[in-house]
């Protein structure tokens, strides 16, 4: 539930061991904690993989998303960690083009999202972690050059071409605690708050008069997308063992659009939460 309702779920069950025993270690690596997987560890869940490609970095993709020509990658940083805190950053990026799926298309259009995450750990004592992060989403679609090629000598004027942009930006609060019951128990409560979620548009259209006139029009327009939907509350129970780990939860409140992360009502009023991961 950190980054986004459903894709946090993907590796809220991988408090993984990162010693031989099985169980949680002492620094799990899971969304809603500062954590890195160690170097060339990997981690695979139900929609993501994931991979320590360095001293506290790691990359992963959801993978079924390339499959279907969607490209996705996202990076994270534990930047600073000492024996109480850790800090880290998580970068993403995912495009989408129309005309991958159908040659045809005449549209130039391409929708661009680019997650972004800081967050905090503070280990209280062993068995005890709280997390405060800050995520931002920018999701935006550019039309391209939409041409129009040919000219009538009876119209007085023609639409050269027009180009178009939407976009929708999220600012969000997220909170965890996680309380390890025992080396292979955990339990947690986790809490999304919507800042902000605001979206804009622009568009440019060239209109060639005459021989001699050319028009440019420039149009701007923004809105402040408050749904109604502030925020969601949710509690987990995830079993870890040495390779294969399982979440369980329940969460109420408002639905992130997965890896759009945008707010939006839920159409239940309690939503599960289930997660098999396995981490070699």
């Amino acid at each position: 539930m950190f980054t986004t309702a459903a894709c946090a779920t993907a590796l809220l069950g991988t408090l993984g061991a990162r010693d031989a025993h099985a169980g949680h270690s002492a620094d799990p690596d899971v969304d809603y904690l500062a954590e890195t997987l160690d170097q060339w560890d990997f981690r695979l869940s139900l929609t993501r993989v994931d991979v320590g490609v360095y001293e506290n970095v790691s990359v992963g993709s959801y993978y079924w998303l390339p499959l279907i020509k969607v490209p996705e990658v996202h990076a994270r940083w534990t930047f600073f960690q000492s024996a109480r805190w850790a800090v880290a950053t998580q970068l993403g990026y995912m495009s989408f083009e129309p005309k991958d799926f159908d040659k045809g298309a005449k549209s130039d259009a391409k929708l661009q999202i680019v997650p972004f995450e800081l967050l905090a750990t503070y280990t209280i004592r062993d068995d005890l972690r709280a997390s405060l992060g800050f995520g931002y989403t920018e999701a935006s679609v550019a039309s391209g050059q939409l041409a129009q090629a040919s000219k009538d000598a009876e119209e007085e004027s023609a639409l050269d071409s027009a180009e178009a942009s939407l976009g929708v930006s999220t600012g969000r609060l997220d909170a965890a605690f996680e309380w390890r019951l025992s080396d292979q128990f955990a339990v947690s409560a986790e809490a999304q708050a919507m800042l902000f979620q605001k979206g804009g548009g622009a568009a440019t259209q060239t209109i060639q008069a005459d021989p001699r006139t050319q028009l440019v029009l420039h149009q701007q327009a923004s809105a402040d997308l408050n749904t109604g939907a502030q925020g969601n509350l949710g509690f987990g129970a995830t079993w870890a063992w040495e390779h294969f780990h399982l979440k369980l939860g329940l969460y109420r409140g408002a639905l992130v659009v997965p890896l759009l992360g945008t707010f939006v009502r839920s159409p239940l009023g309690l939503m599960p939460e289930l997660d098999l991961s396995w981490r070699f």
